[in-house]
């Protein structure tokens, strides 16, 4: 009796992992399916964060917008891209004085500390105009001060957080449209 209870349950097991994997195949190949969970590239952490995998072969992502949230313990940055993924990149606090990438021209932030987000084989342009309509965003809240763009040309693209304390950060995308999301501690 319980040889055949448990076959029965290894059984409806395997017919559950079958319908679950069909199921999450469906959904994949569906652009109009609801965005799945974050994909965690990069737990809390005050170090390097860097990906230059999925830089596209001879191709470009365009970063479409770029907007910022407050959550009890942490800010949020979200860039959202067209295409079907995120580019390459590189995350880092970096020391002052920051400078555009064309002019070396220094920029002056507020705050202790300067998040480095570097976008690799990405633009924010298409044909002459910019495809992000705020460029430098003060969005107030509790750690993250600014949030300014100081490149974007040759296909790299960076944008400078400004944060009252350089506190630890994590690293996350997501799909459908393809973002990526940081979030810094407050």
């Amino acid at each position: 009796m319980h040889q055949l209870l448990m076959s029965r349950v290894l059984l409806l097991a395997i017919t559950a992992c079958f319908v679950t994997a069909c199921t999450n195949n469906k959904k994949t190949e569906d652009a109009t399916a609801p965005s799945p969970l974050p994909t965690t590239i990069s737990n809390w952490t005050a170090g390097i964060v860097h990906d230059s995998t999925r830089i596209p072969p001879a191709t470009f992502a365009i970063v479409q917008d770029v907007r910022t949230a407050r959550h009890d313990d942490h800010d949020r940055i979200v860039f959202e891209f067209s295409g079907s993924d995120i580019p390459g990149f590189h995350i880092e606090y970096v020391d002052e004085p920051v400078r555009e990438c064309g002019s070396g021209k220094a920029v002056y932030l507020p705050g202790d500390g300067w998040l480095m987000i570097k976008f690799l084989s990405a633009r924010m342009h298409k044909n002459g105009n910019s495809t992000v309509s705020q460029r430098d965003l003060e969005p107030n809240h509790p750690n993250l001060l600014r949030l300014t763009t100081v490149c974007d040309f040759e296909n790299y693209v960076t944008w400078i957080a400004s944060v009252a304390s350089p506190n630890k950060f994590q690293v996350l995308t997501l799909k459908n449209p393809p973002r990526l999301v940081v979030d810094i501690k407050n």
